[in-house]
């Protein structure tokens, strides 16, 4: 399912630790492109199935906070609470859940970074969020969701240019197909 960014989950406070501060995926700037109204899509991943648990638009020039707690109170309303949460800049995620009313009861539940990202953040992120020291993870590495872009880089062109309507009915047929590969490997 598709998520409007009308109903974009607000970021209550600024994150000012002093760690990690040069990731541009916190950025609150960014202008919106007036040619495409949609510039990418953000995905939630089952990290341990590799599984879409949901995709939205992007409308704004990167990545922004905004975009993992949406799509977090999705995951949130469709699978419950007990659930961990991999995501690039985990280390900033979890301050931004705390003080997102919306979010804000997943503010217990674990925080990793993608065993694949851990290495570009400081020593202090690495011993706190790194998938091995985590409790319960056993072998996920949190890189699901490069897994999944690695699937659909071929179709990132084709799709660029279509209607709203079409490119989200071909993102369904390919997550489609996507899961039915995921679930053929899973007897192996």
């Amino acid at each position: 399912m598709m998520l409007s960014l009308l109903s974009i989950i607000r970021l209550t406070t600024n994150a000012t630790d002093s760690y990690c501060e040069g990731w541009k995926s916190l950025s609150k700037t960014g202008s919106k492109n007036i040619f495409v109204p949609t510039t990418g899509v953000f995905a939630a991943i089952c990290s341990r199935h590799d599984f879409v648990l949901g995709l939205m638009d992007m409308q704004t020039t990167g990545e922004k906070i905004e975009y993992p707690l949406s799509i977090l109170n999705q995951v949130k309303e469709t699978y419950g609470t007990n659930i961990c949460i991999a995501y690039d800049v985990s280390c900033k995620l979890g301050k931004a859940i705390e003080y997102t009313e919306k979010v804000s009861d997943l503010k217990e539940a674990p925080l990793t970074i993608g065993a694949f990202h851990i290495y570009g953040h400081e020593a202090s992120c690495q011993a706190q969020y790194h998938p091995k020291v985590i409790s319960n993870l056993g072998l996920i590495d949190g890189e699901g969701c490069e897994r999944f872009w690695s699937f659909m880089s071929p179709f990132v062109i084709p799709t660029r240019y279509m209607t709203e309507f079409n490119r989200h009915l071909f993102l369904n047929l390919l997550v489609n197909h996507y899961h039915e590969q995921k679930f053929k490997a899973l007897g192996n």
